[in-house]
């Protein structure tokens, strides 16, 4: 396994959205089947099957407005591919803000899919590790040779980039939202150009790869192998990344939002142990304040910004008074429902909200 070098020396981590016509239907996505009933398990008391009955009415409205959104996203991103231009950059920008927020809104929910399903934790984790090394991905203006974008000798196909997502750090990300942002958007002061997916000559180094699993392709099927080809030029290997990185989390998301999941064990892990993941992560997020440097572990302000208030969005949506989960804490451990009625959505996930919203999650989940 092929380890790219930093610019510089850095330390792991202390913690770890032009196009309207394209994503205006994003919103209102058409209707598909409702997820199945999350009410599988036997001898589940009224306020239990209320719950269920809530997390099915989320979930079809959630994982559907996802997957929409997914798609909306591929097709900017083909666009952009496909006529590299400054207003086709700024709608795959905007497809991708509309993604994040949408994704990090369902969060909760697709916990509740990852934490009843090894395979769906795995790709729920590589969907949106942080934070990231820029220069692991991509090159940075006072490092221009850096990143697997500049690295010939790492083929550019699924299987490599899943091998160097996290080889030596957690930080070294080469899939997932953040790779995404950082190649769409580029780096604070220098912001990514059309020009950086605009190659000169054409060829068939660009044209073979463009499937999201790449096995569809009659050539990749047939032993074609993209770390054969001469790929010198450093928009046409960008190209090649931007659409096996996008490919691969529109495939991973629709597979977590897909309708025919059961929801796991409810109440025990869903929503109370999901809640309780958003919460850390949350809690992740306001510690990486201060990590705005691309030379070392990076979180993109516009990401970090996203994700608190949609993170937030989704876990207080479940801390209605009158919802199924209140009224379920209310009847299993009222302290721990005190204090959550005590949260205030319109205050925002202050670090001592965040902290009081955990331990109160984590009585409700150990009386399960």
């Amino acid at each position: 396994m092929k380890r790219i070098a930093h610019p510089i020396p850095v330390a792991p981590a202390a913690l770890m959205l032009a196009g309207s016509l394209l994503l205006a239907g994003c919103d209102e996505p058409p209707a598909e089947p409702t997820l199945p009933a999350a009410n599988t398990e036997v001898g589940l008391n009224p306020q239990q099957q209320a719950l269920a009955a809530a997390l099915d009415d989320a979930g079809a409205q959630q994982m559907r407005k996802l997957a929409a959104q997914a798609t909306g996203f591929s097709d900017a991103v083909e666009g952009l591919l496909t006529e590299p231009g400054p207003e086709r950059l700024a709608t795959a920008q905007l497809a991708w803000e509309h993604l994040y927020g949408s994704y990090s809104e369902a969060r909760t929910l697709l916990s509740c899919h990852a934490l009843s399903d090894p395979l769906q934790a795995q790709r729920l984790a590589r969907t949106d590790p942080m934070p990231i090394l820029p220069g692991y991905i991509d090159s940075l203006a006072a490092w221009p040779g850096s990143g697997l974008v500049n690295d010939v000798t790492v083929p550019l196909d699924r299987d490599a980039l899943l091998e160097q997502q996290g080889a030596t750090s957690e930080a070294e990300a080469s899939v997932g939202f953040q790779v995404l942002q950082f190649l769409l958007f580029g780096e604070p002061g220098h912001p990514r150009q059309a020009s950086a997916f605009q190659v000169q000559a054409e060829g068939p180094a660009d044209e073979l790869f463009d499937q999201q699993e790449g096995v569809d392709d009659g050539a990749a099927a047939a032993g074609a192998s993209l770390d054969l080809m001469p790929l010198e030029d450093q928009p046409a290997r960008r190209r090649q990344f931007l659409r096996l990185v996008a490919n691969l989390l529109v495939e991973d998301l629709t597979l977590l939002s897909r309708p025919d999941q059961q929801w796991g064990s409810v109440v025990a892990d869903c929503p109370v142990n999901a809640m309780g993941d958003t919460t850390r992560r949350l809690i992740q997020l306001a510690n990486l304040n201060d990590h705005n440097e691309v030379s070392g572990e990076y979180l993109a302000p516009q990401a970090r910004r996203l994700a608190s208030e949609k993170l937030w969005l989704g876990l207080t949506n479940w801390l209605a008074p009158d919802g199924a989960l209140m009224m379920w804490a209310a009847s299993e451990a009222p302290l721990a429902a005190e204090q959550l009625k005590t949260v205030d959505p319109l205050a925002g996930p202050d670090l001592a909200t965040l902290q009081r919203i955990h331990a109160a999650l984590t009585t409700l989940s150990g009386g399960q």
